[in-house]
């Protein structure tokens, strides 16, 4: 099944490379590959864990079955409009997945070695697979490119993509598969170490976590005696340092016990108790970003993970079994409950961002019975900073949606006018027109490349405006990624819609509103002048 789902996935990616963004989203081509993606990894946990366990065959057929449907309403589930929300909820499930292989053998036993057995047999087939793949797809590659030169045959680009999708997709996996530990419960009884594995772990790894941790406590103590708080990137370090630790506990967890390897014991113990400063350092620098700015999915990640890691700090250090498979069930349960808990990172993060900003519009009095009052005119100020990033977050990750609880029109209908009328809408400026918000700077200037000083000014009034003896006036931008790619755009006033048209092959804006008013505007003539006069 994890292989048919491989094949499957494999002619999905190489079925969208021809086709446009368009048609892929029309199709749901995306939410199909990573539905299969996720399948094939779900389906080779279910794999190694019924033949642990010598399941009858009806009984590993409806756990099969069981996995197909879930898939199913996996793929139901995905957005057709993809989110950030629905991406992260991929990438929790696909490692949770991960997580599961390595430990879905061992879920009802203490057999540590088959345990760390089992695991060394798919790391070390992991690397040999992508070796394998990479050095098939550079000698295939070398082969199509003298096919090129030498006989004259024209091979495009595509070629060479298709090339590696179907290496990586297919056979990258079918290698992976080939290898994968057939008598699991025979593992227990190997005492096998590999020398490079042991070369690798001593001399490469071992001393990239010590130059971590020095870094680290140096910093730590530059903070008590200069009285600074922690920079936020500080998390991400701490989180590096203590990935880096444990994948090298893991790796020489068998020697610990060698009298040869007496040191690799010491190493343990002082590891777990050298991470419980560095957790407390990574406390207060994500606590003093929490303060600030509230939470957010990263925050929320990294608080959780600081979790993880004191759980297993404390059970290393007081549990008399310290049985490895510890590390890697706990970390699919964590991944789990911070995708799809009741306490979950994506209903966290949304409620305190809410929070954080309802606060800031009833401080500058723009709430008026739980409502956003427009703001008319005044000076921008700091503020309006944070509320506009609030709300650029709030669409971006939650949809716009999120904030309807602040505006008396309807949002997603607005939004689908919008997308009626334009080729693309911006969401974010939307709602910032809704606002009347705008971005502060309280330094207009700007250092150029070339040593000299750039300003940067914009007005602040409605995009739509009456203007004696016209009409009206307003203005319109044409983005295009293609010289070549008409354009359509539109504004609205009152009951009146603005509609124009970009012609690329002509340089002609057709502009229409109303019933019969209509008016073409020729660019062409203007452009040939101006580059006749200035050339750039």
């Amino acid at each position: 099944m994890a292989m048919l789902c491989a094949i499957a996935g494999t002619f999905c990616v190489l079925f969208a490379t021809n086709l446009s963004t368009e048609e892929v989203k029309a199709q749901h081509l995306v939410q199909m590959i990573l539905t299969i993606a996720l399948g094939m990894v779900s389906f080779t946990a279910l794999a190694v864990f019924t033949a642990r366990y010598s399941m009858r065959k009806t009984t590993v057929l409806l756990f099969n079955i069981a996995l197909l449907l879930l898939m199913i309403f996996y793929f139901y589930y995905l957005p057709e409009k993809f989110t950030v929300k629905a991406f992260a909820q991929f990438v929790i499930l696909t490692i949770s997945a991960h997580l599961a292989v390595s430990f879905a053998p061992y879920m009802v036993n203490t057999e540590i070695n088959g345990f760390w057995q089992y695991n060394k047999t798919i790391f070390i087939r992991i690397l040999t697979a992508a070796l394998y793949s990479s050095v098939l797809f550079v000698g295939l590659s070398l082969a199509l490119l003298a096919i090129d030169n030498l006989f004259v045959v024209h091979i495009g680009d595509k070629i060479y993509i298709r090339l590696f999708i179907i290496l990586a997709g297919v056979f990258n996996t079918w290698f992976f598969l080939a290898g994968m530990p057939t008598k699991i419960a025979e593992l227990q009884l190997l005492n096998d170490y590999p020398k490079g594995l042991r070369i690798f772990t001593s001399y490469v790894l071992l001393p990239l976590v010590t130059i971590y941790l020095l870094i680290l406590y140096v910093y730590t103590a530059k903070i008590l005696v200069t009285g600074n708080w922690p920079r936020g990137w500080v998390s991400y370090l701490v989180i590096g340092f203590s990935t880096s630790g444990i994948l090298a506990l893991l790796l020489v967890w068998p020697l610990r016990d060698d009298d040869k390897y007496k040191w690799i014991h010491t190493y343990t113990k002082g590891f777990f108790i050298a991470l419980l400063p560095l957790i407390i350092l990574l406390a207060f620098s994500i606590g003093r970003r929490v303060k600030d700015y509230g939470i957010t999915e990263n925050r929320y990640f990294v608080i959780i993970l600081a979790c993880w890691l004191l759980l297993n700090a404390f059970y290393f250090l007081f549990s008399r079994l310290k049985n490895i498979k510890f590390i890697p069930m706990t970390l699919f349960f964590t991944a789990l409950i911070s995708g799809f808990g009741p306490l979950n990172s994506f209903q966290v993060s949304k409620h305190s961002q809410v929070n954080r900003l309802t606060l800031l519009l009833t401080k500058n009095g723009y709430l008026k019975n739980g409502k956003l009052i427009k703001k008319e005119n005044g000076k921008a100020n700091e503020e309006e900073n944070e509320m506009l990033s609030i709300m650029n977050y709030m669409v971006e990750v939650h949809g716009v949606s999120s904030l309807q609880q602040f505006f008396t029109v309807n949002l997603d209908s607005l939004m689908k006018v919008k997308l009626t009328a334009d080729k693309y809408v911006n969401e974010s400026y939307e709602l910032q027109k809704l606002t009347g918000f705008s971005y502060f700077n309280d330094n207009d200037k700007e250092e150029r490349l070339d040593g000299g000083i750039g300003f940067s000014y914009s007005a602040n009034r409605e995009s739509l405006l009456k203007v004696t003896g016209y009409d009206y006036t307003f203005p319109f931008m044409v983005y295009s990624s293609d010289n070549n790619e008409d354009y359509k755009g539109s504004e609205q006033l009152s009951d009146t819609t603005f509609i124009w048209k970009y012609s690329a092959d002509n340089w002609n804006v057709n502009v229409s509103y109303g019933k019969e008013e209509n008016f073409n505007f020729q660019f062409k003539p203007l452009l040939d002048s101006l580059n006749r006069l200035y050339s750039n």
